[in-house]
């Protein structure tokens, strides 16, 4: 009797052992799985932050540059030498190329010049020096004028090429020759014609042969000119410009008209405005220097010629936006052409195109602006 009731005691007590385990193991299961669910609603645990920090370190890593490779440095804006303007993409910081030119004849292919350069002979009359890039297309050019010792000189400042016709002058003074730079046209054959039995005339394919045949460094731009640009447009002058009158001889005047509208002026010879027959427009500048040199005119048996001082130094104007003052200019032994201001600090010009004139210092009070 008493050994069957402590058999059953013995049974139940298992039972509820059993029943305890079963309970105590379900808790677990039902916990993890809720922390599953929270786990994947979103909220980060520490270590799994970490993970993630890790995972994007290396994306980032996959992103960047290989390493020691640097990111490409942006291109150098290129200028124009001679304007101060950036070059558009594709145009090559190339050399320029004077064409001296004759103002009695009709003009053709220099309203696209960016520098032109008037200098007095001795007829009264005077030449040009068309500094420009853009001659390759031209249909037509000139006329091409014979050349003369201190208008080589002018040319030289600016480290040009040279294409003129012939030399004239037969005295020997102080100047600086182009050498291999100068490509006279009445000596090779084959690159010229002839209008009107005295004006000579090229074109764009004729000029571009011609400096290739001469080996005529086209390319090397120079690192050293003689302007100073401003980095925008500015007023760089107190006293009125609006007309500037420079009489070279009694029958021989160019005067320069400014224009409202776009700040530029326009190019007159005898009060009638030069028309580019090639282009039909008239030639504009932004940029105007008037400078003074002293000069000697020789008549005797050898003839009548003109030597005017272009490597020395002297006084003179600049005009930009319709106003101007009193500059200087002086040239180095290296021929380096300096524009200053009167207290002698350099002389900053307005991004632009240029007319420069060289006149006799005798004709300097002749000179008139309004």
């Amino acid at each position: 009797m008493n050994t069957k009731k402590c058999g059953g005691y013995g049974k139940l007590l298992v039972f509820f052992l059993v029943a305890a385990i079963l309970i105590f193991a379900f808790g677990l299961v039902a916990d993890g799985w809720q922390n599953d669910v929270e786990n994947n609603s979103g909220n980060v645990t520490d270590d799994d932050k970490d993970n993630n920090d890790e995972a994007d370190e290396n994306k980032d890593a996959g992103n960047s540059s290989p390493e020691g490779e640097k990111a490409p440095e942006p291109k150098p804006t290129l200028y124009n030498k001679l304007t101060g303007i950036p070059l558009e993409e594709g145009e090559a910081a190339s050399r320029h190329v004077a064409f001296v030119i004759d103002t009695t004849a009709p003009l053709y292919g220099v309203s696209g010049a960016d520098i032109i350069i008037e200098l007095p002979t001795e007829n009264g009359q005077t030449r040009l020096a068309v500094l420009t890039k853009s001659y390759t297309e031209l249909g037509k050019l000139g006329a091409i004028a014979p050349t003369k010792g201190y208008i080589n000189s002018v040319i030289s400042y600016f480290d040009t090429a040279a294409v003129y016709f012939g030399k004239e002058g037969v005295r020997e003074y102080e100047c600086f020759e182009l050498g291999s730079s100068a490509l006279d046209l009445s000596v090779n054959k084959g690159y010229h014609y002839t209008e009107f039995s005295s004006y000579n005339y090229s074109n764009g394919n004729l000029i571009t042969a011609a400096l290739a045949a001469k080996n005529v460094d086209t390319l090397t731009p120079s690192s050293r000119l003689p302007f100073v640009f401003s980095k925008s447009e500015a007023i760089f002058g107190q006293k009125s410009a609006k007309t500037v009158v420079l009489p070279f001889s009694d029958y021989s005047e160019t005067e320069l008209y400014f224009r409202e509208t776009d700040k530029m002026y326009t190019f007159a010879k005898n009060e009638s405005v030069k028309q580019d027959l090639l282009s039909n427009e008239s030639i504009s500048f932004k940029n105007v220097f008037v400078l003074f040199a002293d000069a000697v005119t020789y008549e005797d048996s050898l003839g009548c010629e003109l030597i005017l001082d272009t490597v020395g130094s002297g006084s003179g104007y600049y005009a930009s936006m319709g106003v101007y003052k009193e500059i200087s200019w002086s040239v180095d032994e290296a021929r380096n052409l300096s524009f200053t201001n009167t207290d002698g600090s350099p002389l900053e010009v307005n991004p632009g195109t240029s007319y420069i004139s060289y006149l006799k210092s005798s004709h300097k009070s002749k000179v008139s602006f309004n």
